[in-house]
C-alpha cells in the first residue's frame, strides 16, 4: 500500500498542468483549420462501385495506392470541366481565377524529430501521368528528406505567428498561380488504411 501511494505521488507531479508552445509539427496544420473556417462549405458522400478497378489494380505488377489513382481520375474529369479547375478570389476584386491545368495536393504523414508531421505532396497535371510515375512520385514524398522535398512547407513552418498567416492569406486570397503552386487546383486526404473517414476534411 505504502508502494502504491509513493507510485500515485510520483505520477501526480509528473502530470502536473503546463502551458507548451504549439510545436512546429503542428503549425501548418493550425493554419489550416485558421483558414478552412473561414470557407462556407457543404459536404456530399456517394456510393461508387470500384470493384472493376480494384480488381485491376490487383492485377497489376507494381503497387498503385488509391491515393495516385483518384488524383488522376479527378484530373481527367477537371479536364473535361474546367469549373473543377476554378477558385474564389476576393482581391484585388471578386473575382474567378481558372488554372490551365489541375494540380493535386495528397496530404502526407511523416515521422521526423520524434514527431508526426502532415505535409502536402504536389502532383502537376496528374491526368498527364502515368500511374507508376506518380506512385513514384509519392513513393519520393515518403521517404526522401523533408527539407528536400517540402522545402517551403519546412521553411514556412519556423516562421513565427503572424507572418505565416501573411503569407497564406496572400496565397488564398490574392495570387492565383502561387495558390495552385502551394495548395493546388484540389486536395486528397485519407486516413482509409486506418480504418476510419474524414466525413467533412478541411481543405
Amino acid at each position: 500500500m505504502a508502494s502504491f501511494h509513493a507510485d500515485s505521488s510520483e505520477n501526480n507531479q509528473l502530470e502536473r498542468p503546463r502551458r507548451m508552445r504549439v510545436p512546429r509539427s503542428r503549425r501548418l496544420v493550425t493554419d489550416l483549420l485558421h483558414f478552412h473556417a473561414k470557407v462556407p462549405t457543404c459536404a456530399h458522400d456517394r456510393s461508387c462501385d470500384f470493384r472493376r478497378i480494384a480488381a485491376a489494380r490487383e492485377r497489376c505488377p507494381a503497387r498503385i495506392s488509391w491515393s495516385m489513382i483518384f488524383i488522376k481520375a479527378f484530373g481527367l474529369v477537371a479536364k473535361r470541366y474546367p469549373v473543377l479547375r476554378q477558385m474564389y478570389l476576393p482581391f484585388p476584386w471578386p473575382h474567378i481565377y481558372q488554372h490551365p491545368t489541375s494540380v493535386a495536393m495528397v496530404a502526407t504523414h511523416r515521422d521526423h524529430d520524434g514527431e508526426p508531421w502532415l505535409f502536402w505532396s504536389r502532383f502537376t497535371q496528374p491526368e498527364r501521368r502515368p500511374l507508376a510515375i506518380l506512385q513514384a512520385n509519392l513513393d519520393r514524398y515518403q521517404s526522401a528528406p523533408i527539407e528536400e522535398v517540402f522545402p517551403w512547407q519546412w521553411q514556412l513552418s519556423g516562421l513565427p505567428t503572424p507572418v505565416r498567416r501573411l503569407l497564406w492569406s496572400w496565397t488564398f486570397y490574392v495570387g492565383g498561380p502561387a495558390r495552385v503552386r502551394r495548395s493546388g487546383t484540389f486536395f486528397v486526404t485519407t486516413i482509409a488504411g486506418h480504418g476510419a473517414e474524414i466525413q467533412h476534411p478541411p481543405a
